[in-house]
């Protein structure tokens, strides 16, 4: 199973969870402006990408 970060709001984002559900993959959504990820399962994320962000980066 996927699990996919959803925005229903966006169109793109409809439309690739229509196309999940018309190729029947099974899928978790999580609605990431409801709740958002932590800064830790973000950097996990990252680093599987092999993308590397400073944290010294002011806000």
């Amino acid at each position: 199973m996927i699990t996919i970060y959803h925005n229903p709001r966006c169109k793109k984002s409809r439309a690739g969870l229509q196309y999940l559900e018309d190729k029947g993959v099974d899928f978790e959504i999580r609605q990431y402006l409801k709740k958002p990820m932590k800064s830790k399962k973000i950097d996990k994320y990252l680093l599987m990408c092999g993308i590397v962000i400073s944290r010294n980066i002011k806000k």
